[in-house]
């Protein structure tokens, strides 16, 4: 609460008895409620005087908000002291007795600053890193500690011996120090968070490796603090009683919260002013008039008599000479000035020839000044100047990095490297985590993938999988953007534009563009569409790197070419290394990749990371990272800008202030003077009117006094003034060092932000050493390392590298130059001193050591670590006694240790033996910079500091190489040591023993998965040893058995061979039998069993085209293996064609496509046209019926290329595209029961002949007893039946004219189609007897009327339901061309004419319903791209339910169009704003809603009730679709987005109604927009 005039402030209570109509005045400042204006006035007024003080700091003259603001940041300001270093500070409190706050603050903060207490947290040195701690425990100093420190301290007399006490002691002998000093306390600290949270390890620590944060502890803070604990008691100050009961601070011990003795302040009372009269005169009127002025003072008492002095007798004086007459006066006198006269001359000659003398002489010497000052800069430049490595003579030894020793190659440690580096570097836009959780990729991770043997889906296929689906997003995202999907000129001739004119690199364009289109070609998939596993991922990654450089269409180059800088086709990297390794392609022909050697591996590893190096997302970021470099660098260099224009205006304040301050001397001199000069004047007239009357002489002294009186300031105003003047400096001193501290944190962030971006965008060397060694640090592997792997370096030099160990011991000084340079001058023949400290300077400093001290300086030295008057040879802690000892014992002259510094010059000038290893020999072949002969390790590293020390001590700076690389380390040592800090020496460093355990270790692993496999399938695992190649084979054949009991057992098809089981046999015994006489693909090729057990090469496989890159592009040398390829390939095409009929269980890729189906069946029936119209030119005409014979299907496209593979992985991929391809959905193992949902019991499972939909016999209603023999359909498949009503003769009279233009209306109605045309079934109303009987196909016995459909109606229109086998109950009415019907048949085609006229007027036909049905699938089908089939048929069934329930009720209503509601419900259902209306609101919605809208509605279930036939009228739908509008508009807000969508699906809706031509019979009403509140 602020203080009002320096007293406790109360606020007024309210006022008694108020009630709620009563007016008040409310204080919002003091929260002070009056029910009197004038005192509430005077309130506010007084809130904005200037009365107020702060309670916490003290300060006056405020308002009331600025006092209470000022408690607010006083309070907030000691908040965060920690709580151990309060209880420290009251504890001091408690034993002060001070009767100033100012004392008080001075001795706790003087005692504390350095002291640190149990349980604080600080910060401490630890492993030369500041670490946070908590301090465990004080360790105080011993006594010899104590009295070893305070002997250092050492004060000497003028002439450098020990000061003597009075008593004529030594002064060096000190008394017992009450209080240690803090410097001397070590701490036992904890690590906060330490690197491994499960040991717990404490540290001693000296006190001057620990201090506490910043700002933690201040003076001002502590004077805050403690200013709100005391209280003044009598004449000290003393803690609140409450400060002392929160910390039991009266039963605390010292012990608890530090150590050592307690600590020993002085003692001050407060000094209470007291009035005394020191004058002698009254105080007052009274006082004057009772005082005794009659009394005398003592002063003028008579003193009582004294005795006489006796004075002493003194000896008799000399005779006085006798006096000389004026005349020997005045010519003693002319001697005398004579003789003044010619001595003054002399003086002055001979001081004009010293001065000359002088002025020569100083000429001189600043001349040879200059000279040696030149040389010694010429001197140093030369030497300190930066030279080629080898050229420098002064090379130090280097410390040997450690080589890596794992299981990777040495020499393929920096392909390794970049590996780990490059996914560590860009796991976001890789999405690395997503496959690898965690920290990614890791060493010991990519190591083992590697090394790995005898492992198909190990690590090394998890790296190499990730790796080519990256790629391959990567490959889709450029399409997408470049809009590849839709060009049409992939498939161009390429030119010599695209190629160049290289023809080499022309061809291998050519065959990579081949190879790209070669998977869309024979499988219909892109490569990256094919499926990837362990079996097929070489041959994908082969098919990858021979397609690179491929030409893709003029959208993806034209793009490229502008989105990757001039890219071209043979700037692929994967181009490139096809050139470059054709000899890993043939491997990965003949082998699996998991056989392959580790330098292979890493070789294709990199060429897929400089492949997504070279794709736009990862340029991209790669430029974004350049632009955060760029920018941190300019906000870095505007920050340093901003700083030194800082401390510019600092400077210039200062010198301001400092030419003002000299201004004001100047102009008080200045006046001074004036005065002076003023009152000398005044003194010269007072002294010549000697006349002027004594008066006169006062009055202008006394106006004087008056216009200049003087101010005088007592001791404690000078005291306040100079305290004052302290503060304000510093204060400003800390100000200045708070911002110089805020720069320098910026800085470091700047900077380290700046070395992020800059190693984001690229990986940078520290810098190379004398021998063009690399030196490398890492993100991804801890350590610093040391790469010698440079061959471009050149020969060895003509002359060997200098080596001078004396320059080594003692490199050029200044001292040394300047020697050096007088020897020069020396040689010109030019003066030089004796003594090369000849400056003033020097000697200075020789006078001023020397035993004479002049008088005024300084006779007393002290020092706490370094006494001025000893020299220690090896430096010791804190002073220990035993080396104490030791140099006490030494001789001693003048207090000064005579042997000390020679002592030490011998001790370091160490001269080494032999050269450091580094030098360039000039031989070629020793040489180990430039020789290629030495062996060396390609590879080293560094994993402690101590090396990283050493390496910075002998790098040479001189060098260009090493002084680069010096300055790189030390600005990034932090770092450094915190990579250092981290390096896992073991994984860098295996012993052979070791990689022999971690072999048996994988070897294991992979069995352990064998067996494990082997167990789930019942087979006997494979051993260890097996090739690679047998297990491919092995695991082939087991597919191809799976995928042919899959087929067989789901009724898919069935094997076209004479015995199943002997097949399956052969297959399972490693062997083969075809079973059948010859197998037929393709265009019509043939092949027999002797010339698959032969291996004969067929004619046109890709063994035979050299030329190209297909899909096997070389001549395998293993006949075996092709043996077994030709004989699995046979076996895939014979499972492949067990499914019969593949336009109903194949799909894409490989079943045909609904438009190809279209189109297919659109040239047949063109055919079968043609053919009825020509039939005389059906066998002339044999080139067409070849034409249509040589048509391959997606299907035979297939069959070709399996034939033609010539490994085992294009085997996988043909088996694996071809498992896809099925419909399996179909199979009678994954068949449903559609009413219970269950797969159970396939005994009862009845399957429909037309949808192919399961029913259990027990789910059906009514439920059946056994399977029906024949045909069967489902209740939505099943034909409707009607009741038949009383048969009745048809009247055989009718109008001719009716039948001429029903004969007219035949004629032109387009031909039916036969056979392949699709039909649409619709029910005859009225049977007949009299009806002719119509022509039967096969298995078809229902009557029913057929309506031909033109072939480009919509593909998603109903069919007929498809029968399995056995008798057909349908029977199809066919009317065929050319030719009429007459009499009753004509009459009965009539009037079914007209019955279908009648309902299509009326709106109410089936037809059009299905086609509108089917154009909305169809522009579904367009918006979204594929649909599954599943989709498709449940369309169907939707559609056949709606037209069922729509038959029902066709008496019921004719005000109800249900087509076009049903299509206006449909569209507000996809459109964009319906999403909040398409299902009803639940409570866990809008838990309000209910409470809001009375009437719930939303568009799924108006369809629903569409459906049902829930409606009657138009009106009634339209209703509830405003409903819908009218509740989202009532419950929302006008800034929600789900109003917005209302008001524009509803426009939307408006728009719809008028396009279907219904009206809204209510538009004209007005809607209500209430909302709620």
């Amino acid at each position: 609460m602020p203080l009002l005039r320096k007293q406790q402030f109360e606020r007024t209570k309210p006022p008694t008895g108020l009630k709620p109509e009563d007016e008040v005045f409310y204080c919002e400042a003091t929260n002070e409620v009056f029910n009197d204006y004038e005192a509430f006035f005077d309130r506010t007024i007084l809130c904005n005087s200037l009365v107020w003080s702060c309670a916490v700091t003290g300060k006056g003259n405020l308002t009331y908000e600025e006092a209470v603001e000022s408690e607010e940041k006083a309070k907030k300001r000691i908040s965060n002291l920690p709580k151990p270093l309060k209880k420290g500070l009251l504890w001091l409190t408690y034993k002060t007795k001070r009767g100033r706050v100012g004392e008080l603050v001075d001795d706790v903060y003087d005692w504390s600053k350095g002291r640190y207490f149990v349980g604080e947290t600080v910060e401490a040195v630890i492993g030369n890193q500041w670490c946070e701690s908590k301090i465990t425990r004080v360790i105080p100093p011993s006594d010899q500690e104590i009295q070893a420190d305070a002997e250092e301290i050492t004060e000497v007399e003028q002439d450098g011996s020990p000061k003597k006490n009075k008593d004529g002691a030594d002064a060096t002998e000190k008394p017992k120090i009450a209080n240690p000093p803090d410097h001397l306390y070590k701490y036992e600290v904890e690590e906060t968070e330490p690197d491994d949270e499960d040991m717990v390890e404490l540290h001693v620590i000296e006190a001057d490796d620990i201090k506490r944060e910043k700002g933690v502890l201040t003076r001002d803070k502590l004077s805050l603090y403690l200013k709100n604990v005391v209280e003044l008691d009598g004449v000290v100050f003393k803690l609140k009683p409450k400060a002392i009961k929160l910390y039991n601070l009266d039963t605390v011990k010292f012990a608890e919260i530090f150590a050592g003795p307690e600590p020993e302040f002085e003692e001050s009372i407060r000094k209470v002013g007291v009035m005394v009269n020191k004058k002698k005169g009254q105080f007052t009127l009274d006082g004057w008039a009772t005082s005794n002025k009659g009394e005398k003072k003592p002063s003028q008492e008579k003193k009582p008599p004294q005795e006489k002095k006796v004075k002493p007798e003194q000896a008799p004086k000399p005779p006085k000479p006798p006096k000389q007459t004026p005349e020997e006066l005045e010519a003693e006198m002319k001697k005398l000035r004579e003789a003044q006269a010619k001595y003054r001359e002399d003086m002055r000659i001979k001081a004009e020839e010293m001065k000359k003398k002088r002025i020569e002489d100083k000429q001189k010497e600043k001349e040879r000044k200059a000279e040696e000052k030149r040389l010694v800069k010429e001197i140093m430049q030369e030497w300190n100047s930066r030279r080629d490595d080898l050229d420098c003579a002064d090379h130090k030894e280097l410390p040997t990095p450690t080589p890596v020793r794992c299981r990777i190659p040495n020499h393929l440690v920096g392909d390794f490297l970049a590996l780990l580096e490059f996914l560590h570097s860009f796991s976001d836009i890789l999405e690395v985590k997503d496959s690898y959780p965690g920290t990614g990729v890791t060493f010991p991770e990519l190591e083992s993938a590697l090394v790995e043997t005898e492992a198909l889906d190990g690590a090394f296929y998890d790296i190499v999988s990730f790796m080519l689906v990256t790629l391959f997003d990567l490959q889709l995202e450029e399409e997408e953007e470049a809009r590849a999907d839709t060009d049409k000129t992939a498939t161009d001739e390429l030119h010599e534009g695209l190629t160049g004119k290289n023809q080499e690199i022309a061809n291998a364009i050519r065959a990579a563009t081949m190879t790209h289109l070669y998977t869309k070609k024979n499988l219909g998939l892109t490569l990256r569409e094919v499926h990837l596993d362990q079996w097929s991922i070489t041959e994908v990654l082969r098919l990858h790197l021979e397609s690179s450089g491929a030409y893709r269409g003029n959208n993806l180059q034209n793009w490229r070419y502008q989105q990757r800088g001039g890219w071209r086709l043979q700037d692929d990297p994967g181009f490139q290394f096809c050139l470059e390794n054709p000899q890993i392609l043939a491997s990965l022909q003949e082998v699996s990749i998991f056989d392959l050697g580790v330098t292979e591996k890493v070789k294709l590893l990199s060429v897929m990371m400089n492949q997504m190096l070279s794709f736009a997302g990862v340029r991209d970021e790669v430029d974004t990272r350049m632009e955060n470099v760029f920018e941190t660098r300019q906000e870095l260099k505007d920050a340093q800008a901003e700083e030194n224009k800082r401390l510019r205006e600092v400077k210039q304040e200062e010198w301001n202030r400092v030419k003002e301050e000299r201004q004001k001397i100047m102009e008080e001199r200045l006046k001074e003077a004036e005065n002076k000069k003023n009152e000398l004047e005044k003194k010269l007239k007072d002294d010549e009117n000697k006349d002027s009357t004594e008066p006169k002489k006062e009055e202008p002294k006394k106006d004087e006094k008056k216009e200049a009186p003087v101010l005088t300031l007592t001791t404690r105003q000078q005291e306040a003034a100079i305290v004052a003047k302290a503060k304000e400096e510093e204060e400003k001193v800390s100000e200045e060092e708070n911002l110089k501290a805020d720069w320098l944190d910026r800085e470091a962030k700047l900077n380290s932000a700046l070395s992020e971006y800059q190693r984001g965008v690229a990986v940078h060397c520290l810098g190379r050493d004398r021998a063009f060694r690399r030196f490398w640090v890492f993100d991804s592997v801890p350590g610093v390392f040391v790469e010698h792997d440079d061959d471009q370096i050149g020969g060895c030099r003509e002359e060997p590298t200098p080596w001078d160990p004396e320059a080594v011991v003692e490199p050029l000084n200044e001292e040394q130059a300047t020697k050096k340079a007088r020897e020069m001058m020396e040689a010109k023949g030019e003066a030089v001193p004796a003594s090369p400290s000849s400056d003033k300077e020097n000697k200075s400093s020789l006078v001023s050591s020397g035993p004479n001290l002049a008088v005024g300086e300084v006779g007393k030295t002290y020092s706490k670590k370094a006494p001025v008057l000893k020299q220690k040879v090896l430096g010791a802690n804190n002073g220990s006694l035993s080396v104490q000892k030791e140099e006490e014992a030494k001789p001693m002259e003048n207090g000064i240790e005579t042997t000390s510094v020679e002592t030490e010059e011998v001790e370091t000038k160490i001269i080494p033996e032999h050269p450091p290893w580094g030098r360039c020999l000039a031989n070629g072949v020793d040489c180990p910079v430039h020789s290629n002969i030495l062996p060396k390790a390609h590879w080293a590293f560094y994993s402690t500091m101590e090396e990283i020390d050493d390496l910075v001590e002998g790098l040479n700076s001189r060098g260009v190489r090493e002084g680069e690389l010096k300055e790189r380390i030390l600005s990034e040592r932090e770092r450094i040591e915190h990579r250092v800090k981290k390096c896992k020496v073991d994984q860098l460093v295996v012993s052979q023993d070791d990689v022999e355990t971690q072999e048996k270790d994988q070897l294991q692993q992979v069995q352990d998965r064998r067996d494990k496999a082997s167990k789930y399938a019942g087979l006997e695992s494979v051993p260890i040893g097996t090739s690679l190649q047998e297990i491919v084979g092995l695991s082939l054949r087991d597919q191809i058995l799976e995928l042919e009991e899959k087929i067989w057992v789901g009724s898919l098809g069935s094997l076209k061979v004479k015995n199943r089981d002997k097949w399956v046999n052969a297959i399972s015994k490693r062997s083969y039998e075809m079973g059948a006489d010859t197998l037929v693909w393709g265009e019509g090729d043939k092949v027999e069993m002797d010339r698959l057990v032969r291996g004969e090469t067929r004619p046109g496989t890709p063994d035979t085209d050299s030329g190209k890159r297909d899909s096997g592009a070389s001549n395998s040398s293993n006949s075996e293996m092709r043996g077994d390829v030709r004989q699995m390939a046979a076996a895939i095409l014979q499972v492949g064609q067990m499914i019969a009929d593949k336009e109903k269980f194949l799909k894409q890729p490989l079943g045909e496509d609904e438009k190809e189906k279209k189109k297919r069946l659109k040239r047949e029936e063109d055919e079968k046209k043609w053919k009825e119209q020509h039939p005389e030119e059906e066998e002339e005409d044999e080139e067409m019926e070849v034409d249509v014979k040589v048509i391959m299907t997606a299907f035979k496209r297939w069959e070709k290329s399996l034939m033609s593979s010539t490994n085992f992985g294009q085997l996988f991929i043909h088996l694996t595209t071809l498992d896809n391809s099925i419909i399996w959905s179909k199979s009678i193992m994954n068949t449903k029961c559609k009413i219970c949902r269950r797969k159970t019991d396939s005994d009862n499972m009845l399957l429909c002949d037309s949808c192919d939909n399961g029913h259990h016999i027990y789910c059906l209603k009514p439920k059946l007893k056994k399977i029906p023999s024949g045909d069967w359909f489902c209740p939505e498949c099943k034909p409707k039946e009607r009741v038949r009503s009383p048969k009745k003769k048809m009247r055989k009279s009718f109008s001719v004219a009716d039948a001429t233009d029903d004969e007219e209306d035949q004629d032109e109605t387009p031909p039916k189609k036969k056979g392949k045309s699709r039909k649409k079934i619709i029910e005859s109303e009225e049977e007949s007897e009299e009806e002719e009987p119509l022509p039967k196909k096969k298995g078809k016995g229902k009557k029913k009327v057929v309506v031909s459909e033109e072939e480009e109606e919509d593909d998603d229109e109903e069919e007929l339901p498809k029968k399995r086998g056995g008798k057909k109950k349908a029977e199809v009415v066919k009317n065929t061309k050319g030719k009429k019907k007459g009499g009753l048949a004509n009459l009965l085609g009539k009037r079914g004419a007209a019955k279908k006229a009648e309902q299509q007027m009326r709106g109410l036909d089936d037809t059009h319903e299905e086609d509108d049905d089917e154009d909305e699938e169809e522009e579904e089908v367009g918006k979204r791209g594929r649909r599954g089939k599943k989709s498709q048929d449940e369309n169907k069934e939707n559609a056949r339910s709606k037209s069922a329930k729509r038959a029902r009720n066709l008496d019921d209503s004719i005000d109800l169009n249900v087509v076009a509601l049903e299509d206006i419900v449909k569209g507000l259902l996809k459109h964009r704003d319906g999403w909040p209306f398409d299902r009803p609101i639940t409570k866990a919605d809008a838990p309000d809603y209910h409470l809001c809208v009375r009437t719930p509605m939303d568009l799924d279930t108006i369809r629903q009730r569409l459906n049902d036939m829930y409606y009657t009228n138009n009106q009634a739908v339209i209703n509830d679709i405003r409903l819908v509008f009218s509740n989202c508009v009532s419950y929302n807000m006008e800034d929600a987005e789900e109003y917005g969508c209302a008001e524009r699906l509803d426009k939307y809706f408006d728009s719809q109604l008028k396009a279907q031509g219904l009206v809204d019979e209510e538009a004209n009403k007005p809607r209500s927009k209430k909302r709620r509140l």
